[in-house]
């Protein structure tokens, strides 16, 4: 597996990573399935502002389409950014700003195209206190919190067949949805960043949640629409619960999802925090103590059998080698 920063960019393929803070530690996984594009993109900052106590996480699904998830993923950190120093609002409301901003300036792209956005923006408290996060969405990818191994839904899934009071409210601006559900005989979800050509029918208007974690909050599990499509959320919360490497949890979802049917663009984040991540911490401190202390038995049998570690520089490489050779025998 790859260790790598929080912001690097998604590949096409199955792709496992892990990165960690002293606050949070995150994995991900996503695979095209059997299309040969991966449509969507991620935003996993867990340094977010420059800060190792605040961090943004986001998972964009295009569809069809990756222009408007490339552009949510560039212009999203930025304008949050610029909304919490010029706002002096609430968490909450300057990610919802933000994601309409984030509409805006799809532009000419936002006109004929769109995608699901899911968004988490956490921060920590540097007296250590407590952690607060904001989430919004819209569209069909989801975000769920474990509690203690129950299942919090922090997200709404904007689907037209789903939800009658869209449904109403799509009726009351004189549009229509089709027996086979689609908005404008077009699109599946009612909210979405982009596809202004089907406003006021379909808005960008986030649903948004904020609350504060309590000791008994484990992790958050971001995706889009195709893990949620063969997964309830107790099942998914079941499921990793017991996983304690993020990355493992991450692919152990896309695997799952896919051995259920699910075929096109997966995308899955696992954040965990609080007692779980020191869970993850007793783990690697112990796996380290036990590698210690397996060395070190091998260094004493090595010794009472007679022999000892050779250790020079390899001239050609410049790398450190080491190899155990016998003792010369003093006596004959």
């Amino acid at each position: 597996m790859k260790e790598n920063f929080c912001d690097t960019p998604s590949l096409d393929g199955l792709i496992p990573t892990i990165s960690q803070s002293a606050c949070w530690r995150v994995g991900f996984a996503q695979t095209s399935g059997n299309r040969n594009k991966l449509c969507i993109s991620q935003l996993r900052l867990c340094n977010f502002n420059g800060s190792d106590t605040e961090a943004l996480f986001g998972i964009f699904d295009g569809g069809f389409n990756n222009e408007i998830p490339s552009l949510l993923q560039e212009s999203l950190p930025a304008l949050l950014s610029h909304e919490n120093k010029t706002r002096k609002t609430s968490g909450s409301q300057n990610i919802k700003f933000a994601l309409l901003k984030a509409h805006i300036a799809t532009g000419i792209t936002g006109q004929k195209t769109g995608a699901s956005a899911v968004v988490c923006h956490a921060v920590h408290h540097p007296d250590g206190s407590d952690t607060q996060i904001h989430v919004a969405n819209v569209g069909h990818s989801e975000t769920v919190l474990s509690r203690g191994g129950e299942p919090v839904l922090l997200s709404r899934k904007f689907l037209a067949a789903d939800d009658a009071e869209e449904c109403e409210r799509i009726r009351s601006v004189d549009g229509i949805v089709t027996e086979d559900s689609l908005v404008n005989g077009s699109c599946t979800a009612t909210r979405m960043v982009g596809c202004s050509y089907l406003f006021p029918a379909v808005i960008p208007e986030p649903h948004v949640v904020s609350l504060r974690l309590r000791p008994e909050d484990e992790f958050i599990v971001m995706a889009n629409r195709a893990l949620w499509d063969v997964m309830t959320y107790k099942e998914v919360v079941n499921e990793i619960r017991g996983v304690v490497n993020t990355i493992l949890a991450a692919k152990k979802l896309v695997d799952l999802a896919q051995s259920y049917g699910a075929r096109g663009n997966l995308s899955v984040i696992v954040i965990c925090f609080g007692e779980k991540l020191a869970i993850i911490r007793d783990s690697q401190e112990a796996k380290q103590v036990a590698a210690k202390q397996a060395n070190d038995t091998e260094i004493d049998k090595q010794s009472d059998k007679g022999s000892y570690r050779h250790t020079n520089i390899n001239k050609k490489s410049g790398r450190r080698e080491s190899r155990w050779k016998l003792r010369s025998s003093q006596t004959k």
